[in-house]
């Protein structure tokens, strides 16, 4: 029997020990890639980041917290913070090369054309509809829907009440119900 991740965690913490995080890696990799993917159009944007999340990770294992014994709401939030980084630097990076070039950068669209052969015509619908959503709405609805988190381990991740979570999430699925409907109307 495989030890539960909150030991895996005290290993990880007390001892430093890289096979027990190696571990938590392997349980944990493709949730966080699932979650990055989602949010970004580049497969290797994607394993970038999630590189960059769990080498956060290894970096502030002392300072983790882990109320419910996990650190996959640890994670997720690293993962977010990762990505508001990453946004970030983007548009600065856009802002410098528009001060340095009259020519707007042109856009690569080998990665969207594989990604559109990747993907059945309603999860296309569907991550529309998400994207079209508040970011916040976003958070919650990946949290708890997609990641399979409980109200309790997203409102970690997020850092909110668990009441905020589940009034966000409440709202969240409508709204995404509603954007979806717009997009199958807008269709020809």
């Amino acid at each position: 029997m495989e030890p539960a991740d909150g030991a895996l965690w005290r290993a990880v913490v007390t001892q430093d020990d890289a096979a027990a995080f190696g571990a938590i890696y392997d349980r944990h990799c493709d949730s966080i890639y699932r979650y990055l993917a989602r949010r970004l159009d580049s497969r290797e944007l994607t394993e970038d980041l999630m590189s960059t999340v769990f080498l956060e990770a290894w970096r502030c294992r002392a300072r983790a917290s882990l109320e419910n014994g996990s650190p996959l709401p640890w994670l997720f939030g690293i993962a977010r913070m990762t990505l508001r980084r990453n946004a970030r630097t983007a548009v600065r990076a856009r802002r410098a090369l528009a001060r340095l070039t009259a020519e707007p950068p042109q856009a690569d669209h080998a990665n969207s054309v594989a990604e559109a052969l990747d993907r059945e015509v309603d999860a296309r619908r569907v991550l529309a509809a998400f994207r079209r959503l508040r970011k916040i709405d976003q958070d919650v609805i990946e949290l708890c829907l997609w990641q399979g988190l409980d109200h309790a381990s997203a409102a970690l991740s997020l850092g909110v009440p668990v009441g905020t979570v589940k009034s966000r999430l409440s709202r969240a699925r409508a709204r995404l119900q509603n954007s979806f409907d717009e997009g199958i109307a807008k269709e020809p």
